[in-house]
């Protein structure tokens, strides 16, 4: 494949990118702020677009997946929801209805081509994502267990650090963070100062698994 074969920015691919709307963002902003109802497609042609949990309107400031142009975003699936919205930055974007898209499919093989073959590179990121965190998993798993005292008790509070973790680990203190707050969502783990208190230890044998 070649190098550059993802770019949608050649002059022939642009005119059919001008079947949909084109908006330019220039600075972070959910991206359903910026779609109409009936627009189902964001094609990204600069910038990046992060799927970022939202709680109680509070942006919990790390995205579980995050993209960089091309990149192409459903928003009819259920990932733009009360819990999670993509975050988009400095970003141009084709939105497209379904009818437009068609149509833009059927203008230009070159365009349906090209998109097939993002999503398709999309899915491979996922899949590795996919893999890293559960890798990630039990590592973090086993070393919490590790520190454990009196055959796993349940609600045993464990004194050590994110970054004492990552260095045990291999893992970045982001990704520890990430899969804490994974723990946390799941009823395992409570995150505290210098500590963290474990709900379920039985749980994460399970992650070891």
């Amino acid at each position: 494949m070649a190098q550059r074969a993802y770019e949608l920015d050649s002059p022939r691919l642009v005119g059919v990118l001008e079947l949909g709307r084109h908006v330019t963002t220039t600075s972070s902003a959910w991206l359903e702020t910026h779609s109409r109802p009936d627009e189902t497609t964001a094609v990204f042609l600069s910038g990046r677009v992060g799927l970022r949990p939202i709680s109680g309107d509070v942006d919990q400031g790390h995205d579980i997946l995050a993209r960089a142009a091309p990149a192409i975003i459903n928003m009819s699936d259920a990932n733009i929801s009360s819990e999670a919205h993509w975050i988009v930055d400095a970003s141009s974007i084709y939105f497209f209805t379904p009818a437009q898209l068609l149509t833009a499919f059927k203008s230009s093989a070159q365009f349906a081509l090209t998109f097939m073959q993002i999503l398709q590179r999309q899915a491979a990121m996922a899949m590795c994502s996919h893999n890293q965190s559960d890798c990630g998993s039990k590592k973090l798993a086993a070393s919490l267990l590790a520190r454990l005292e009196g055959g796993q008790p349940v609600g045993q509070k464990v004194y050590v650090t994110q970054a004492q973790l990552a260095t045990e680990t291999g893992l970045s203190r982001q990704w520890v963070n990430r899969l804490l707050k994974q723990f946390e969502r799941q009823g395992i783990a409570e995150l505290g100062r210098g500590h963290v208190f474990l709900r379920a230890p039985s749980k994460l044998e399970c992650q070891l698994q």
